[in-house]
């Protein structure tokens, strides 16, 4: 089922609100005698219908097949004809169409109808002008020859004045500048919205395939790992299993989470620790300090592992002494993880020596932006990475 677009409907929400207090405007303030003046409210109807057609034409085809279609030169052309035709035929139409509710009525009542006293004087007033008996027995006029009266010959209509179909324009054009307006911000909020989920969808996709380089890697490490402990130390070697089961079930549940707490990521990054610590001899010193209080932070998972395994991998030497130094602090709002090893110059650097590092840098860019700090200091004989992040 597809999904319904939330702007869109907004979109279609709001012009039909709009058109609905438009049209029923007039039945709440054009009245006659306390009822709705049904003639009134037909002719603010004729007067609002050429906006609404010049509205819906432009919204519904000029915008998307003309403006949307980059094709703003005919649309601007089409939407001045619009006006311009839609003005000249309604004006016209109301300059020669005689319409029933525009006549006056054909009677009025007089003011001496209904009132005697009114109609008594009205008799005194025409004994007045009454004509005498000499102006009754006056020879009449001879009547003028029809043939000296000039024939009539009614004329056109007037046409409505210029100033009218300009008012008519003007608001049409201001009426397509809105709605043309409101409809560009509507289809650009459209497309940031597709970008952000486009982009979204791009981030999911890159942080699925860097964790999926973490894993292998992670495991590919550990079972090595237990390969050499089962030669030196059978019971040990079932141990690192028993851990190294747990750590798998972290990754398969919890890690597939956005944010998981940081008492979590602790616990698994401690066991890795542990797991190490089985393998090498008391030549290596591996040094943690982790807060006995673990605030209740929440984090994105297995941002750590990859900077603990490079530093197991590549700061271990079995013919020299060796150091691995971990520290996590907790404020309230950030955490701070520093690894330092020893470094060998005559260890071989193997092809994929730097991912670990590589790997965090990018889920860190993806994931916290700017966010988070990351430094790497590196001498002759000491390796180290601070990170801090902001949650």
């Amino acid at each position: 089922m597809r999904k319904i677009n939330t702007l869109k409907l907004a979109e279609i929400a709001s012009i039909v609100v709009i058109w609905i207090i438009i049209f029923s405007f007039p039945t709440f303030i054009i009245k006659e005698n306390d009822t709705v003046s049904w003639s009134g409210v037909f002719r603010y109807w004729e007067r609002v219908y050429p906006y609404f057609v010049i509205f819906v034409v432009n919204h519904f085809v000029l915008i998307p097949f003309l403006l949307f279609k980059n094709r703003q030169i005919l649309y601007i052309f089409s939407a001045l004809m619009l006006i311009a035709s839609i003005s000249v035929a309604y004006l016209n139409t109301l300059a020669f169409e005689d319409k029933p509710w525009n006549r006056e009525p054909d009677f009025k009542e007089r003011p001496w109808e209904n009132n005697p006293d009114s109609e008594k004087k009205q008799l005194q007033s025409d004994d007045k002008f009454k004509p005498t008996d000499t102006e009754m027995h006056k020879p009449e006029k001879e009547p003028r020859n029809r043939d000296d009266r000039e024939p009539f010959e009614p004329g056109p209509p007037k046409p409505l004045s210029f100033p009218r179909y300009l008012n008519l324009a003007l608001i049409s054009l201001l009426m397509v500048g809105f709605d043309t307006g409101i409809r560009v911000a509507f289809k650009w909020s459209e497309s940031e919205q597709e970008k952000n989920k486009l982009e979204n969808e791009n981030i999911k996709n890159q942080l699925a395939f860097l964790k999926h380089q973490v894993s292998p890697h992670f495991f590919m490490n550990t079972l090595n790992n237990i390969h050499s402990l089962i030669d030196i130390n059978s019971e040990e070697a079932k141990e690192a299993i028993i851990k190294l089961s747990k750590m798998m079930r972290y990754l398969l549940y919890d890690s597939n989470e956005n944010l998981v707490p940081i008492s979590k990521e602790m616990e698994f990054n401690q066991s890795y620790i542990n797991l190490m610590k089985l393998r090498f001899s008391d030549k290596v010193k591996i040094e943690v300090k982790i807060p006995q209080e673990i605030p209740p932070l929440r984090v994105h998972p297995m941002l750590f592992i990859s900077l603990l395994e490079n530093a197991f991998k590549h700061g271990i030497s079995y013919k020299n002494e060796s150091f691995i130094h971990i520290e996590w602090v907790f404020t309230p709002s950030s955490i701070l993880f520093e690894i330092s090893n020893s470094k060998h110059p005559n260890n071989v650097k193997e092809e994929a020596s730097g991912i670990g590092v590589e790997n965090t840098r990018k889920r860190l860019e993806l994931l916290y932006s700017n966010r988070y700090r990351m430094n790497i200091e590196e001498t002759d004989t000491v390796y180290t990475v601070s990170l801090t992040l902001f949650t």
